[in-house]
């Protein structure tokens, strides 16, 4: 858990959960440009990064999943490890398959997409989630670097 004897904070966390899911959504609308073909290419996709507004906007929803998604699914993950043994590690993809639900239930649950898109979605949601949370853990666990550093040499 976030706290003060554990060395890690719940902001550090923060940030580096909102910028892994950044990162993933970059890789995503990327490859959505490659696999789309020259009809569609990557020109559709820039605005979401280069347009002030919706560049908020679009980190403001990446914050809120990353607030009700990941970091939950991080500390769920080693509340697991503590009552029931393992590692923290093995618990998070249980655990993100759970929380991968929450989003995709209204489209499985939807008239407009098959099983499959909700399958997709869903397993797209899983590794999404999964990642973002594993990284988020590991940065939680990395030490601070308090006063001077080492002069060279020493």
């Amino acid at each position: 858990m976030s706290g003060p004897d554990s060395g890690r904070s719940t902001g550090r966390m923060l940030r580096v959960a909102v910028l892994v899911l950044v990162l993933e959504a970059a890789v995503t609308m990327a490859a959505q440009a490659v696999l789309a073909g020259s009809d569609a290419g990557p020109v559709r996709f820039l605005p979401v990064f280069t347009h002030p507004v919706l560049a908020t906007v679009g980190v403001l929803g990446l914050l809120l999943a990353a607030v009700f998604l990941v970091l939950p699914t991080v500390w769920l993950s080693e509340e697991l490890e503590r009552r029931l043994g393992g590692r923290a590690d093995a618990w998070i993809p249980a655990v993100a398959a759970l929380a991968a639900t929450v989003p995709v239930l209204p489209r499985a649950l939807s008239e407009l997409t098959g099983p499959m898109g909700a399958v997709g979605a869903w397993l797209t949601g899983l590794v999404v989630l999964t990642v973002a949370a594993a990284a988020t853990r590991r940065a939680g666990r990395l030490p601070r670097l308090r006063g001077k550093a080492p002069a060279p040499g020493n």
